[in-house]
């Protein structure tokens, strides 16, 4: 779905492309946004053929704490 078809009041903040998630709308400029939907379009679009200045906006989730991840809360 193109950007002037989304109502104003539920614009996605996160878009998947080749399974890398890229933020948009909000505090990403206009520019970047627009950019990042005409490569969402794209059937063969790659991660390798995103430009590097695109990539700046990509959503990267922090590393888990593995002490947590394993349950273990060192509460006793």
């Amino acid at each position: 779905m193109k950007p002037d078809r989304i109502p104003q009041d539920v614009k996605p903040d996160i878009i998947s492309i080749d399974s890398h998630r890229f933020r948009i709308n909000y505090d990403v400029p206009q520019q970047i946004t627009d950019r990042l939907y005409d490569l969402f379009e794209r059937d063969d679009i790659k991660y390798e053929d995103i430009p590097d200045d695109l990539k700046e906006y990509e959503v990267h989730d922090p590393p888990e704490n593995k002490t947590e991840a394993a349950g273990s809360s060192g509460a006793r």
